[in-house]
């Protein structure tokens, strides 16, 4: 629902009119309305015949009464447009920094994030820089759809995000890709280390589907530039791909052995 549309018609107005003349105008303009109104109206009463007591009453009742209400309504209308537009703002915010699919970090975001933790960490962390990327994306998607291949990337990032606790930020960088960087006590080092590669193996999508990803994780230098972490990590998931290809090829490469021998015993 657009913004606009969350506005009462006065609300759209007073923000329509603070654009177009500017906040300090719109609010001096209603406050000297109002105080035109009651001087008009305590000068009528004033020049009214003597005799006619009650009308003199009313006309400075309702004289008092003008700034009394006009203040207080134009009060709330004002901070009620300010409460919808800080809400406006932070939905906006999160809309930009939030990934659409999987509720994580963005790229942005994790840019912005990973930045400053670089610079941040304290005596006794250790910053650990990662990617991550699922394995065999595409034929997930060919195989079971491109439903089965959203709900993977959700179930990793949440495993992911899991593991990673609040020692600093996971966001996913692209298509299939993940990073994260975390400030880590150097005692937990291990165990936050061994929880991010769980999270990436044996990642339940359906009772049909079971995928792993691949993990590049490396400590870095406090302060390093970001491009340079993001190079370590990207050439440490190089590494863990190479790696797991070949124990996945392995066994093949054992089975067709065997076949062969079985061949040549006949």
């Amino acid at each position: 629902m657009p913004f606009g549309n969350k506005l009462s018609p006065l609300q759209q107005r007073l923000l329509h009119l603070s654009r177009t003349f500017g906040t300090g105008i719109v609010v001096a303009a209603i406050t000297g309305v109002s105080v035109a109104l009651s001087l008009g109206v305590t000068a009528l009463s004033f020049g009214a015949p003597p005799v006619d007591a009650t009308f003199k009453a009313y006309a400075l009742a309702i004289a008092t009464l003008i700034p009394l209400l006009v203040a207080p309504v134009v009060s709330i209308v004002v901070v009620r447009l300010l409460h919808g537009l800080a809400a406006a703002f932070e939905e906006l915010h999160t809309l930009a920094s939030t990934d659409a699919l999987t509720g994580i970090a963005n790229r942005r975001q994790y840019f912005e994030l990973a930045t400053g933790l670089l610079v941040t960490a304290a005596d006794g962390e250790q910053t650990l820089i990662g990617m991550v990327d699922l394995d065999r994306f595409k034929q997930i998607n060919d195989a079971h759809g491109h439903g089965a291949g959203d709900l993977a990337l959700v179930r990793v990032a949440h495993r992911l995000q899991h593991a990673a606790g609040t020692y600093g930020v996971v966001g996913r960088v692209g298509g299939d890709e993940f990073a994260l960087c975390l400030n880590v006590p150097q005692a937990q080092v291990p165990v936050v280390s061994d929880a991010l590669r769980a999270a990436c193996t044996n990642i339940a999508v359906t009772p049909a589907l079971v995928v792993n990803a691949s993990l590049g994780l490396c400590p870095v230098a406090g302060g390093i530039a970001i491009d340079e972490a993001m190079s370590l990590a990207d050439r440490a998931l190089y590494d863990a791909k190479a790696a797991n290809r070949r124990r996945t090829e392995a066994p093949q490469a054992v089975s067709h052995t065997r076949q062969r021998r079985a061949v040549s015993i006949d």
